[in-house]
């Protein structure tokens, strides 16, 4: 019941919201670049992330309420997790101020990096590491805090990084919480699940008007906020239940799910090694325009996206019902298979022309 709440709140509060925040954008001629990498054309409004940070601000503390008034102290709320929503809406406003007055991309990045290592320092990290056919996962000590700035910072841009076509990286982020969502209800991690729930339901009231053709785009406010949160929901049960839930909310469990867009930004970073190219310059051959390329349509694209994140979150809910050698074994066998896939489409970009470079 409490559940259903927080994502009918967060849903409603970002799909009544967006309509406004459209007006409001197209008002001052806060519209989306085109051109180079970009394949939209028109004037589309870029602030639908204020949605999406909105409607889950709201769904959460509408739950946290009503779970307060109906039920005293069937959830605990520590009060480390207001650092999550804090860091959130920092990631958030860091987008914002991008979309509005743009940002060099380091300053962004240090700011991100700073943020992160809060967050870790508050406890939300992977202290340990599950390798196969060990009863037993290996302490890593301090190595945890940086390891989890980088996942955050790194999970945070990759999504970033995928968000290049209408509906794609709000329905991942959609598919990812919903898989969080169900693993935290089976361990009981009820606050988790809100925190999952209410993201699952802003995203949604924004997809409303994001699928094709978008009306609005999350621009980096809502890329970067959707990137930060799904980087932390693994985290989250760890906290709350005190002492983990097993694999259920390891980090080889996260990269699966994040699988689309990880690879998709480790094979960008990958080009621009070999190119000899800074690190943050765009091109036009991520995994979305090199399917394009190929001819297919934006469903179709979305389609295939959308099918390989919910195999893999699949791969990962049946996992959690075997021992921790068969799912780590699983899982790993799961992420190496959408890289070839991811492979094999690269291999049939490379045989396309080859477009100009690009800067934004």
């Amino acid at each position: 019941m409490t559940g259903a709440i927080c994502a009918f709140v967060s849903f409603v509060v970002s799909s009544l919201m967006l309509p406004y925040i459209i007006q409001l954008a197209s008002k001052h001629g806060l519209f989306d670049s085109t051109g180079g990498r970009k394949i939209h054309s028109g004037k589309i409004p870029r602030l639908g992330g204020i949605g999406i940070a909105l409607g889950w601000t709201a769904g959460l503390l509408a739950t946290l309420f009503v779970s307060a008034l109906l039920n005293p102290g069937a959830v605990s709320f520590p009060p480390r997790f207001l650092i999550i929503i804090g860091a959130g809406l920092i990631f958030h406003g860091i987008g914002l101020v991008d979309d509005i007055h743009t940002l060099r991309a380091y300053k962004k990045f240090i700011i991100q990096c700073i943020v992160a290592l809060v967050v870790a320092l508050a406890g939300f990290r992977f202290d340990s590491i599950h390798l196969p056919f060990m009863a037993d996962p290996i302490r890593i000590g301090w190595f945890a805090v940086p390891l989890t700035v980088f996942w955050i910072v790194g999970v945070a841009n990759a999504f970033n990084l995928i968000d290049g076509l209408d509906g794609l990286a709000g329905g991942i982020g959609l598919i990812i919480a919903g898989v969080w969502t169900l693993i935290f209800f089976k361990v009981g991690s009820y606050l988790s699940s809100y925190f999952a729930l209410a993201l699952a339901g802003a995203i949604l009231g924004f997809l409303l008007y994001n699928v094709p053709p978008a009306l609005v785009f999350m621009g980096d406010s809502g890329s970067l906020f959707l990137g930060f949160l799904i980087s932390i929901l693994p985290l989250l049960s760890m906290v709350e239940s005190g002492q983990g839930n097993g694999d259920s909310a390891s980090l080889l469990s996260a990269i699966a799910l994040c699988s689309v867009p990880i690879v998709d930004t480790l094979a960008a970073i990958l080009r621009r090694f070999k190119r000899k190219v800074p690190l943050f310059t765009p091109d036009r051959k991520h995994v979305h325009h090199i399917l394009l390329d190929l001819g297919m349509s934006n469903r179709r694209i979305l389609a295939i996206l959308y099918s390989s994140t919910a195999s893999l979150g699949s791969i990962v809910l049946i996992a959690d019902y075997l021992g921790s050698t068969g799912a780590i074994v699983l899982k790993t066998i799961g992420i190496l298979g959408f890289v070839l896939i991811y492979r094999r489409i690269g291999k049939a970009g490379e045989s396309l022309p080859k477009p100009s470079d690009v800067s934004e």
